[in-house]
């Protein structure tokens, strides 16, 4: 059919293209990730009106008593019980996010430290071994804060 160009001209036509594509998806890919947000700073609304920055130092691991970690140990063995109760009875997302959210509630000590993320992670994998709830990070965030 074609008998202007050769297989070799074609490979290396088609080679650049390809190059060239993933190069602009690799690119594209980069730039997103340079604009995601950076973990540990927050936009706090100053006197004025304007935003500005301020940078949440966790404690470190070492240096967090060991109280505490049972306090959070305590807190997700209740949580757990909360969660195979409500799946146990069948009550349903709303009953679910009411009964997280007034347990939560009961430890505020937890918010602004890493242990909150690591709940949240908790509470989302627990509610995915018994079944499709589809809760979202953002939400389960909201709870430790919503009116129950």
């Amino acid at each position: 059919m074609f008998n202007e160009i050769s297989w070799g001209e074609y490979a290396l036509a088609v080679t650049l293209i390809l190059t060239a594509y993933y190069a602009a998806v690799g690119l594209w890919l980069y730039i997103l990730k340079l604009k995601a947000p950076v973990s540990g700073v927050k936009p706090i609304t100053g006197h004025d009106g304007e935003h500005t920055k301020e940078t949440i130092s966790p404690t470190s691991f070492e240096e967090t008593p060991e109280k505490t970690f049972r306090q959070a140990e305590e807190l997700m063995d209740m949580l757990k019980k909360v969660i195979a109760e409500v799946f146990y009875h069948k009550q349903g997302r709303k009953v679910l996010l009411e009964n997280l959210s007034r347990t939560l509630q009961k430890h505020p000590e937890f918010i602004g430290t890493p242990f909150q993320q690591g709940i949240q992670d908790f509470i989302i994998r627990e509610c995915d071994k018994h079944g499709p709830v589809g809760l979202r990070a953002d939400e389960v965030s909201e709870l430790w804060s919503a009116e129950a």
